[in-house]
């Protein structure tokens, strides 16, 4: 009896552990029961599992080996250009894109201010000390920001979706329009926050 206790605790646990796919449309080359596939099958992206990533992350894997020479200070000084804040508030109708540190890119084109991808804490992650730390400062700070259109979210990662981020932006005023990937939506939804287009 108490092996058969032990099995379906197993069988329970290992089911709880599957990942299932809520967006799963059968009719979609790209969706999968437990995810999505990537469209070209000579990449290999995201197959590590969680808890590899998390012995890699307290191995240091993912921390530089060294600092820049003279330091992140110096390097920041010596290879980035500070923006005129009182340039990005004119709306643009020929493309101009400002690169705003790691993904997060403003792209003013056709009149419209879009925001791709915004982080501009310390921090990429949910807590400081299980976070990324910004090593360069974010050149602008989100109340700065010319008015945004739109938002768009290309994932859910910390590095790409930024709470403080987005908090900043809708209390300095904004109101833009979020464009997110599926199943993104759900995020916007639990804090609240409307006006979110949600595209596979």
């Amino acid at each position: 009896m108490k092996r058969l206790y032990l099995a379906a605790a197993g069988i329970a646990l290992l089911t709880a552990c599957a990942t299932v796919n809520p967006q799963y449309d059968p009719k979609k080359p790209h969706h999968r029961p437990q995810g999505f596939a990537n469209s070209d099958p000579t990449l290999h992206i995201g197959e590590l599992p969680w808890y590899d990533v998390l012995r890699r992350n307290l191995r240091g894997d993912f921390r530089p080996l060294k600092e820049p020479a003279g330091g992140y200070a110096r390097f920041a000084r010596d290879w980035s250009v500070a923006l005129d804040p009182q340039a990005l508030q004119q709306r643009q109708e020929t493309p101009r894109l400002t690169w705003l540190g790691h993904a997060s890119l403003l792209l003013q084109v056709a009149g419209k201010n879009i925001l791709i991808d915004p982080q501009l804490s310390d921090y990429a992650g949910p807590h400081p000390w299980l976070s990324a730390k910004r090593r360069v400062p974010a050149p602008i700070e989100p109340e700065a920001l010319p008015p945004i259109d739109f938002v768009l979210i290309s994932h859910n990662h910390y590095d790409h979706l930024d709470q403080a981020t987005i908090e900043r932006l809708l209390a300095a005023g904004q109101k833009p329009q979020f464009i997110v990937s599926l199943g993104v939506k759900a995020w916007f939804d639990e804090r609240g926050i409307g006006r979110v287009s949600e595209l596979d």
